[in-house]
């Protein structure tokens, strides 16, 4: 299966008033989500992304999804 690089919006990407953009770049065998979400799921809420984009939120949070098998 190949994977399509993309930048992925997590929050607060379409602020006008943001300060910042943070990108998040998995490892080898990752994903742009699971690997950041505490019980491994594909999905973006419940994830530290999610909490960091709400504690700060004049910075977009992204992630980058790419192929990266081991």
């Amino acid at each position: 299966m190949t994977t399509q690089t993309r930048l992925v919006p997590i929050l607060g990407t379409d602020n006008a008033s943001c300060i910042g953009d943070v990108v998040f770049v998995h490892g080898l065998g990752g994903d742009a989500l699971s690997t950041w979400h505490p019980q491994g799921k594909k999905e973006k809420a419940n994830s530290w992304l999610t909490w960091l984009g709400e504690d700060l939120e004049q910075v977009g949070i992204w992630t980058i999804n790419y192929a990266a098998e081991p």
